[in-house]
């Protein structure tokens, strides 16, 4: 080794050590962060895909639209969990309520004569037995004998033919009473279907007067003829009407259940929007909701199924999508945000 002049009891090191020794110092400092540190820094675990219990869907994405509480309200928005749900068969065909014909009573007179006293009138709700008129009969006597017309039912008054003093007989009707605590929906099926249906057979009656509610319903009738221009069959399904929402003709839809499928991954129908030929729904995370495109299968009136895209546990819009559609497609910028309305995020 060559000593060193300038300084006795050092030695000299080559200049290539002093180059080389910084290199291999961040070559070793860098292995150590990228190769040697785990992927989950405090847990010394490796980072593994758990869809389960990780959010699948990134929130940062296209589409995504902040909610405050008070726009939430504001359209009304509501939420279902994708979950594991039955799909099952379904016939729909149109249907419009009707009276049930042995709810219905028409109220006449026996004899001839002029009504004397009215104690009903239209909209009045009656009980069997409850006097609705007295009728002065032109039979003479004395005195004059009145006679008590009844309610043969009990129901609303629908309809009434009568006046104080007017002239009554046996041809007339006087009141029309309806039982409206049970209502029939009648539907027609077309005659293709006909051996799908069965009396006794489940059914749900969506109304256009209430979009929101579903009715239980059971097939009491199917019709032994068929209508020769319309090839279809005339049926009757019972609805108990106790709370009175369903009124004669009112239109909306009947499902048959004439099936059923296995249990699969399911959102109802109104979470999924159809934008042509893509599908989407919105996945709430928090105050976030994000557009989010899926594949559908099978579907009933309640349910669909999705075959890809969701998770059971996500949380989808049910309604307010369309709203927050409008904000997620519009152009970003121009103009302030009102916080009591969705906007993007």
């Amino acid at each position: 080794m060559t000593e060193n002049l300038e300084n006795p009891g050092k030695a000299r090191f080559p200049v290539w050590v002093l180059v080389l020794i910084p290199v291999l110092l961040a070559t070793a400092f860098y292995i150590g962060i990228k190769v040697g540190a785990p992927d989950n820094p405090g847990t010394g675990q490796e980072n593994t895909s758990n869809p389960e219990n990780t959010d699948t869907h990134d929130a940062t994405a296209p589409g995504t639209v902040s909610l405050t509480e008070q726009a939430k309200i504001n359209i009304g928005l509501t939420t279902a969990v994708a979950d594991f749900r039955t799909v099952e068969q379904v016939i729909r065909v149109p249907g419009t309520v009707k009276p049930h014909p042995d709810r219905v009573a028409f109220v006449n007179t026996r004899i001839e004569g002029r009504a004397e006293k009215l104690f009903a009138n239209i909209g009045d709700q009656v009980t069997k037995g409850q006097v609705l008129a007295e009728v002065q009969s032109r039979r003479f006597g004395n005195p004059i004998p009145l006679v008590s017309i009844e309610a043969p039912i009990s129901g609303d008054i629908v309809e009434r033919h009568v006046s104080l003093g007017s002239s009554v007989d046996p041809s007339k009707s006087l009141f029309k009473i309806m039982d409206l605590s049970k209502v029939i929906i009648q539907g027609e099926v077309f005659e293709d279907y006909l051996p799908s249906v069965k009396m006794g057979q489940r059914a749900r009656v969506h109304l256009n007067s209430y979009p929101n509610e579903i009715f239980e319903a059971k097939i009491i009738f199917i019709s032994s003829v068929l209508d020769p221009e319309t090839r279809s069959a005339t049926i009757w399904v019972h609805v108990n009407n106790r709370l009175g929402k369903l009124k004669p003709e009112m239109f909306g839809e009947v499902a048959i259940v004439v099936g059923s499928n296995i249990q699969t991954i399911a959102v109802p129908v109104n979470a999924v929007i159809e934008n042509g030929p893509d599908k989407f729904v919105f996945v709430e995370n928090g105050e976030l909701y994000q557009k989010v495109d899926v594949v559908t299968g099978l579907s009933d009136d309640v349910y669909v199924e999705i075959v890809d895209g969701l998770y059971p546990g996500d949380v989808v819009v049910t309604q307010g999508n369309h709203q927050l559609l409008a904000v997620a497609t519009r152009p970003q910028g121009g103009g302030t945000v009102d916080e009591s309305k969705p906007h993007l995020h």
